[in-house]
């Protein structure tokens, strides 16, 4: 390994490990606004190795049709907790209508 690529791997190694920083747990939240490593804490957010995802927080955040409310804060989002309960109860509800009209349409899910 070269000198060039030592360098390189110990940056994003170091950037890796200051982000680290950035996705771990919040030991309790006091205020009612919240961070999407906070809200994926929040609503219980992993992935299959257990870690805590903001993924699902983003594509829903950014989706055309009923996104997740949230404010900015300059680059930094922040969703409210009142307006998140509020948006998953409203997502449920539209997903079970969704469902029932597909019932209706002939169509169903695989497995049904």
């Amino acid at each position: 390994m070269s000198a060039l690529e030592e360098q390189v791997i110990n940056i994003c190694n170091k950037v890796f490990d200051e982000r680290k920083g950035e996705l771990a747990p919040t030991a309790e939240i006091n205020s009612p606004w919240m961070t999407e490593i906070q809200l994926a804490e929040y609503w219980q957010l992993r992935n299959k190795d257990g870690e805590l995802t903001v993924h699902s927080i983003r594509k829903w955040t950014t989706r055309p049709d009923n996104p997740l409310p949230c404010g900015n804060l300059g680059e930094i989002r922040r969703y409210h907790k009142d307006d998140v309960d509020r948006w998953a109860r409203e997502e449920a509800e539209r997903q079970r209508k969704a469902h029932k009209q597909k019932g209706r349409n002939g169509l169903h899910a695989v497995g049904d």
